[in-house]
This record gives structure tokens, sequence and C-alpha cells, in this order.
């Protein structure tokens, strides 16, 4: 197959597990003799770059606003830069000739250059992992005032979100395509992939306990108020005071305003010596990392994919308590392979993390019940097995021809 991939973020330059997987998958298909274009933008370049495959040339927006004229300059520029995204994936596919478009992630270009393809009839293939797409859907479709609806298609070159098209998707978790169906999108081939690791990042044994006997907490994931870290702290701050001894990393990057109110949340509730923001690391040395913890906090307070954090915390044999809403009641089996908690709840995420405490080897017991559960179910040859097989159903007849 011939596959162009598109995609807002690319490695090396990423925030996030979506633009790791996507690397992974690509590298997965070339392996297997695939032959793959990836097209991204400049993000993390000061100017375009062509490295082989990778061509790092679309326009990356900052969706980032300082003020209300700032706002607007920015909307004057999403608009031309849409429009000169739209050629270059046109010119790139017209070179390329792809079998079929695999679009990953493109919020920070819009939805203009998926439709450049669509307008080319080439068969796409979208990986849904977030709900970037309902997002945009409410605010094109469903707001109910006009005039920020047309506003909003101007800025995409007067086209409409409607004429996008979903029917061919993979999507990382059930949960999550129930919420595209339930907004409206016709998902009439769409089909659930789960995301997988690879099978030699699963470990043999769960992380074995702090000697010093301590609750070895984490939390991975951008600091940032949806997911929950002020959640975490008070959840922390009711362990302390039930004279449990508790020590919590959160690893993650986020903005530097917002990290600072956290320091300052930790420091209200006297936790400096409980709490530590660690800020990003690198893939390779967050997975090196996983063994000194006993369990992974998950306190999202948004609906979820299926986080690629869980899947690796799991596979590591931590026990992992995540909210109780999307893409993580796909995997976790509440009291087997982990632990489910209302979204929001402190009080309800202490006592979860009281219950694996007060009861000898039961961290270790879910730890293990975790790594058989991404054993048997989500490793990333599996996975690849799937995508692979959709998307050859998906290519030009000419590709299935041959």
């Amino acid at each position: 197959m011939r596959i162009l991939v598109l995609s807002d973020r690319y490695p090396p330059y990423y925030e996030g597990a979506y633009e790791l997987n996507c690397q992974q998958v690509t590298d997965g298909l070339r392996a297997r003799g695939h032959s793959l274009t990836v097209l991204t933008t400049t993000f993390g370049l000061k100017h375009k770059r062509v490295d082989e495959h990778i061509h790092r040339v679309l326009r990356f927006h900052n969706f980032g606003y300082r003020n209300k004229l700032h706002r607007r300059i920015q909307h004057a520029r999403l608009f031309f830069q849409s429009r000169a995204n739209y050629r270059l994936v046109q010119r790139l596919a017209e070179q390329s000739q792809p079998d079929v478009v695999f679009v990953w992630h493109m919020l920070a270009t819009t939805i203009l250059p998926i439709l450049a393809v669509q307008d080319m009839g080439l068969p796409t293939v979208h990986r849904v992992g977030s709900h970037w797409l309902n997002h945009l859907r409410r605010e094109y479709v469903d707001d109910p005032i006009r005039f920020k609806r047309g506003y909003r298609s101007a800025l995409i070159g007067f086209r409409q979100f409607d004429e996008l098209r979903l029917d061919t998707a993979i999507f990382v978790a059930q949960a999550l395509k129930d919420s595209y169906q339930h907004a409206g999108f016709d998902l009439a081939q769409a089909v659930v992939i789960p995301t997988g690791i690879p099978a030699e990042w699963i470990a043999a044994q769960p992380p074995h306990r702090s000697p010093d006997g301590a609750l070895r907490l984490l939390t991975v994931g951008r600091v940032e108020a949806q997911k929950g870290p002020d959640v975490v702290v008070q959840a922390v701050e009711r362990l302390v005071r039930a004279n449990y001894h508790v020590r919590l990393d959160m690893i993650g990057p986020g903005q530097p305003e917002y990290v600072a109110a956290v320091k300052q949340l930790i420091t209200a509730r006297g936790l400096d010596t409980h709490v530590r923001l660690v800020g990003f690391l690198p893939r390779q040395e967050l997975l090196q990392r996983y063994a000194d913890y006993d369990a992974l906090l998950f306190p999202t307070l948004r609906w979820e994919g299926l986080p690629t954090t869980i899947i690796e915390a799991m596979a590591n044999g931590l026990a992992v308590i995540a909210s109780d809403i999307g893409g993580p009641k796909d995997i976790i089996r509440h009291d087997q392979n982990g632990l489910l908690v209302p979204s929001g709840d402190p009080a309800a995420l202490a006592d979860a993390v009281e219950r694996l405490a007060v009861t000898p080897g039961r961290i270790a017991e879910i730890g293990a019940a975790a790594i058989r559960t991404i054993r048997e179910g989500f490793t990333f040859e599996r996975m690849l097995d799937q995508y692979e097989t959709y998307l050859k159903a998906h290519c030009s007849t000419r590709e299935n021809q041959r």
C-alpha cells in the first residue's frame, strides 16, 4: 500500500501519546513493506523541513489568544493558513499518489487539509483517539447562534463541517465511538481497535513495594484543569491526614501559570514533602520509571479515548485508579484489574487508594491482573495487524486490484 499519513504533530516534536503512537504505527507499517509518506506541521521548528518520507510543511496554528484583538488577528492568520495547507496537501497527494489517506489528529490545522483529500476522491481512514472532532462539531454545527457558525465556517474557507466524512474510522475505544455516534456522526463502517503497546514493554510481574512501606503514587499527562490535578492533591491530603505514608509524582508538561497554581495549592495544603511536580519526561525514561510506583491515578474530569498512559501503567503492573468515564471503562474491570471512581471526587479517589493500602498483597494482585489484560488484548502487534487489514480494505480500487 501507498499510504499518506496526516498528523498535526509528529515526533521528535510532540506533546503527548497520539503523536508517539502515530510514529510507531508508521514505522510498523513501513517495516511490513508499505510505502508511507507523513505530512505534518512545522511544530517544533522555525522553518519547513523535509526528511526522507516526513514532510514538515503544514502551517501550525496556536489557538492561545491573549486578548480580543489578538484573537481576531490570529483568526485572520488561520484563514490564510488553512487555505495554504489545503493546497500543500493536494500537491503532496498528487505527487505521492496514495492508495489511502490515514488521518490522525489535525486540530492545529483545522479540517481543511482533510477536506483537501476528500475533494480529490481519495479513500480516507480516520484514527480517532480523542473528542477533538466532537468538540469542533459542537462549535461548527450545534452552536445556536447562526452568526458564530457562519464566522467559523469562513475561517475554513467557507466550507461546512458536515462535509467531513467519518464513515471509515478506527476508534480506540467503544465508549469513544458511542459518543461520536450520539453526536450525530455517520459511522457506517467505523470499527473499534484498542491501542496497543509492544509486547517487550510488558513486565513479567508487578513492581516490588517500597522498603519503607510508602504508597508510591503517580499521575502522567498534561498538568491542566481537565486532568484533575487539584482532585489528586486533595486526595493525597486526605491520605496524609489519615496517617498514610504517601508520595506522589506528577509527570507531565503544563502551562507555566497553571503549573504555578498547582504548586501553590500543594504548598497551601502542606504537602511539599509528599507531592512533587516532575515535569515532562521522554517516553523511554517514563517507561523505565513505572517500576518505581505502586499505583497510577487518572482522575480526568473529561471523557477520554483510551489513554496510552493507562495501558503502559497496567503493562508494568501498577494498580490503576481512573475516573469511570469514557475509555478507561473499556479496559478496567473494577476491583479486578484496576479501580474506577466517580470523576471529580477526591474523597472517592482517596478511599480507593486506602482500599489498596489496607489489604496486604492487593496492589500486587491487581497489578498481575493488569499485566494479563494487556498481554491478552492490548499489544501493538495485534493492533497493527488490525490496522493493516482495515486500511487494505479501504484502499483505492487500483491498490486492491494489484
